[in-house]
């Protein structure tokens, strides 16, 4: 079986990572993915998904519609045929699947990995507008989908969609098995400056606003007045 993952950069990131290990996890098997990004720039998994045997297509110009479906057809001609596209792109997703369907992928999946809800609220009418058009298209462009918590499938999915089975709640499982092991904590806490005695706080996430830092800061502040000493350690992985 053949899919195509498509997502924006082989970078950091939670979504990034999943896919990476996964495809460690495939080699040897039956089916082989490869991943169509939306830039020529290099991102820090390239050369282990390579090495795994898969390619990475870039497909430019996605705010360029017709372009981007040119690009995306020629793509699936020259490097197809796919049984599945797999879209991890939230509301673009659902072009992405269009183009899928035109160009006869039979099984079509949209993986909402986010909940954008609350930053949407304050973007423009025509965002508003492409949001909702994007929304009311997916069940008719997909032939299922995924999300990876309760608010995840609200943000994209029809209203109950949790009734279905067309859509499903899969949790992600990031192998955190390198972070096993004995950890002396005052010896890190003496390399990253903390006191001895400090709560602290960590947070690993690029500085974004889907990543909601301000509250982050709103619960620092509450626990501040708790907690004098607390600290806390932010970590952007651009």
């Amino acid at each position: 079986m053949r899919i195509l993952h498509v997502l924006g950069k082989l970078d950091h990131g939670g979504v990034e990572t999943w896919l990476v290990q996964l495809l460690r996890e495939l080699d040897g098997s039956p089916y082989r993915c490869d991943f169509l990004v939306h830039t020529e720039a290099p991102g820090v998994h390239d050369s282990e998904v390579r090495r795994l045997g898969a390619n990475i297509i870039p497909c430019l110009s996605p705010h360029r519609p017709l372009t981007y479906a040119r690009n995306f057809l020629r793509i699936l001609r020259h490097h197809g045929p796919y049984d599945v596209v797999h879209s991890h792109v939230h509301y673009f997703s659902a072009y992405v699947l269009a183009l899928a369907k035109l160009g006869g992928v039979p099984v079509r999946i949209a993986h909402s990995h986010c909940d954008l809800r609350m930053v949407e609220k304050a973007r423009s009418l025509r965002r508003q507008l492409y949001r909702t058009l994007m929304r009311g298209l997916l069940p008719y462009l997909s032939t299922g989908g995924f999300a990876v918590s309760s608010q995840t499938g609200d943000s994209l999915f029809p209203v109950g969609w949790a009734n279905s089975d067309r859509w499903k709640l899969a949790y992600l499982g990031i192998d955190l098995s390198r972070f096993y092991g004995d950890i002396d904590c005052s010896m890190v806490r003496r390399q990253l400056g903390l006191r001895k005695a400090s709560i602290v706080v960590g947070h690993i996430g690029r500085v974004d606003e889907y990543k909601n830092h301000q509250f982050i800061l709103d619960i620092a502040m509450e626990l501040l007045k708790i907690e004098p000493d607390a600290m806390f350690l932010l970590r952007s992985e651009e």
